[in-house]
């Protein structure tokens, strides 16, 4: 059986006390969590609740960074007894972070990597990528970098519009950087004004929200 549970982005405390309540009524065998947040309310919950139940947790963060965020939140899951639980890294790199640095033990970390879908070099898939990139603007012999998300300081677009700076000035490379996501006014005249003092403003498109 399988429950869906929202959960907000503020610690609120009620979260934890419905799971708790939700735990105890179904008494399930395994919890799993699919964010950053979720997993913590589960052990607070858990505990709570007097549950033995193990938590699957996925990896906080997929490109092998972890913020100080995520630092205070392994530091509080080791505290509140993780041992007994499992994580799924999305990264070897993370995986590696993960044990060598927190101590996690090895056979309590699965590795399932970001995985490819091989329909996108299909013959379809190819004539969509050329349509996109005329819509964009963009040559067919040239190189695409997209980062997907909204555009909010804990994304880092910033990241991504200097290494497309460094790509084109150091490596040369024909390059161009999709940001695709919505954000605040403010933080589009920001990240505008940066592609601008970086010399790649004709480089850097800014899709906004997309529905395909």
């Amino acid at each position: 059986m399988e429950y869906s549970f929202p959960l907000t982005r503020i610690y609120d405390p009620m979260p934890i006390f419905q799971l708790r309540r939700l735990i105890r009524n179904t008494n399930p065998s395994v919890l799993v969590c699919f964010d950053r947040h979720s997993w913590l309310y589960c052990l607070v919950a858990r505990i709570l609740a007097g549950s033995s139940a193990p938590i699957i947790a996925r990896s906080m963060e997929t490109r092998g960074l972890i913020t100080w965020r995520a630092e205070i939140q392994l530091r509080l899951a080791k505290w509140l007894g993780w041992s007994q639980d499992r994580m799924v890294a999305l990264s070897l790199q993370l995986k590696n972070r993960l044990v060598n640095h927190w101590g996690f033990q090895d056979k309590k970390i699965e590795l399932i990597p970001i995985g490819i879908d091989l329909e996108r070099f299909s013959s379809e898939a190819i004539i969509q990528n050329h349509a996109m990139r005329e819509r964009l603007g963009i040559p067919l012999n040239s190189r695409v970098m997209i980062q997907i998300g909204n555009l909010s300081e804990n994304k880092n677009p910033e990241y991504s519009i200097e290494l497309t700076r460094g790509l084109r000035e150091k490596e040369k490379l024909d390059v161009y950087l999709v940001l695709v996501g919505g954000g605040s006014i403010k933080r589009w005249d920001e990240l505008h004004s940066l592609a601008r003092r970086a010399g790649i403003f004709d480089r850097v498109i800014f899709a906004g929200v997309q529905d395909d």
